[in-house]
């Protein structure tokens, strides 16, 4: 599929950066805590976060769309993307009293809040991986 923004690879993959930035806006330990992950490419993502020094886990029981709800909806932090799965499981995170995050603009263009009704979720600048990163090439 041919990129929604020309400059973003892809879709718009967030940049593990901005994930490490907003624990760090929640005062989390970086060198303590453990990230659930939760994505159609769990074993790539886990590298990535890595290579910022986050630390994560792949979720084993979260083996399809409605265990990865559930654990996307007991999170006491949850940090989306742009797609309607994050969507659902944001809302579903805030149901449960938890911080939700997800990107401020719909990829660089208009802001996020004026597209969803505010139900208590937060905006952040996302940064996204730019055409050419090596991810893009990963098999």
């Amino acid at each position: 599929m041919p990129a929604r923004n020309k400059v973003l690879g892809g879709h718009g993959v967030v940049d593990p950066v901005t994930f490490r930035e907003i624990l760090k806006l929640e005062n989390f330990d970086m060198d303590s805590m453990v990230v659930k992950v939760v994505s159609d490419e769990p074993i790539i993502a886990k590298q990535l976060f890595k290579e910022v020094g986050v630390n994560s886990e792949i979720d084993e029981t979260s083996s399809n769309l409605w265990k990865d709800l559930r654990v996307i909806g007991s999170a006491r932090v949850f940090i989306g993307n742009m797609s309607q799965f994050s969507l659902f499981g944001a809302t579903i995170t805030a149901t449960n009293q938890g911080r939700v995050y997800l990107p401020s603009s719909v990829y660089g263009e208009g802001k996020m809040s004026d597209v969803i009704s505010d139900v208590g979720f937060n905006y952040f600048d996302y940064l996204y991986f730019r055409r050419g990163h090596y991810v893009f090439s990963i098999l």
